[in-house]
C-alpha cells in the first residue's frame, strides 16, 4: 500500500450563513461486504461524543464501524478529557464491551487540567477486527497536544504502516478568550517558550513526526479535519504534503471531480 494523504474541510465564519449543502455520497459506492484483501477506513469530525441514559456516539460508532467492517476509524474533536485517566479507561471500556477482544483504541487531548470530563478538541484512532493482531509492539500513541493520534502496523515481506488522525484547529479562535483547542494549544506553546501560530506549531512537529517514521521507512496514512484545503496554495497543509512527499488519494481517484462542501 503506497503513502497516502487525504484533506477536506474548511471552518465556517459565524456571522455567514450557511451555503445549501450537498449531502449525496461522492465517490466509489460503499458496499457493505468488503472485498477480501481490503483494508477499509473511515475518519470522521464527530463535534463531540454524546452521553446520555439512552446510549451514546461512541458506541454508536463502533457498532457502525463493525456492522460496516470498517477495519481503522479516525476521530477528530471527541471533546473528551484524556487526560483523567478514569475517562480514558471508560472510553476503552465502551469500545472493548460492543467489540470484546477484537478492537484496539487510542484517544487522545491535550494534558491540560479541566474542572470537568469534557474538553474542546482531541483525536482518536480505533482498529476493529483481524488488523488488530497487526499492531506493532507499542504501536500506538498520540501528541501530548491532543493535535493527532496513530497506529503503527506489520505488513509481511514490506515495511510497517502507520495511519494518522489529526485535528488542525481554525486560523483564530471564535473568542478572544477560552478553552478552545486554540486556546489549549495556545497556552501549552507559550509554557515550551515557543511564540509559533498552533497551526504552525502543528504543521511543524508533524512534519518533524512524519519524517522520522519515514526515515525509519514507514509507510504514512495521514487523514483528519484540517480546517484549510491543498488549494490554497499558502496552506501549511500543502507545505505538509510537499515536504514529506505525501498525495492526495482524492485527486489521484477522481482527478476530474467537481467541487462540492465537505
Amino acid at each position: 500500500m503506497p503513502s497516502g494523504f487525504s484533506a477536506t474541510a474548511k471552518c465556517f465564519q459565524r456571522r455567514f450563513p450557511k451555503p445549501p449543502q450537498d449531502n449525496s455520497w461522492k465517490g466509489d459506492e460503499l458496499l457493505q461486504i468488503k472485498s477480501a484483501g481490503t483494508v477499509r477506513m473511515m475518519f470522521q469530525n464527530v463535534r463531540s461524543f454524546h452521553f446520555s441514559k439512552d446510549g451514546n456516539t461512541l458506541s454508536d460508532l463502533v457498532q457502525l464501524q463493525d456492522y460496516l467492517s470498517i477495519d481503522v476509524l479516525g476521530i477528530s474533536e471527541h471533546h473528551q478529557d484524556i487526560a483523567q485517566i478514569q475517562k480514558k479507561m471508560e472510553l476503552a471500556e465502551i469500545v472493548h464491551r460492543h467489540v470484546p477482544g477484537r478492537a484496539a483504541s487510542q484517544f487522545d487531548s491535550s494534558e491540560e487540567q479541566v474542572a470537568s470530563g469534557t474538553k474542546p478538541g482531541g483525536t482518536a484512532l480505533l482498529t476493529v477486527g483481524p488488523l488488530v493482531g497487526r499492531l506493532n509492539p507499542k504501536g500506538k500513541e498520540g501528541d501530548s497536544l491532543g493535535r493527532w493520534s496513530y497506529m503503527s502496523y506489520r505488513r509481511n515481506e514490506m515495511a510497517s504502516l502507520t495511519i494518522i488522525a489529526v485535528y488542525q484547529v481554525c486560523k483564530e479562535p471564535t473568542n478572544v478568550i477560552g478553552g478552545t483547542a486554540w486556546h489549549q494549544q495556545r497556552r501549552a506553546l507559550d509554557l515550551q517558550g515557543r511564540k509559533a501560530h498552533p497551526r504552525k506549531a502543528f504543521i511543524d512537529d508533524l512534519i518533524a513526526f512524519v519524517k522520522d517514521l519515514q526515515a525509519q521507512h514507514h509507510d504514512i496514512i495521514l487523514a483528519g479535519d484540517w480546517n484549510e484545503t491543498l488549494d490554497d496554495t499558502q496552506s501549511g497543509l500543502l507545505r505538509l504534503a510537499t515536504t514529506t512527499g505525501l498525495s492526495d488519494p482524492w485527486l489521484t481517484r477522481f482527478p476530474n471531480y467537481p467541487s462540492f462542501a465537505t
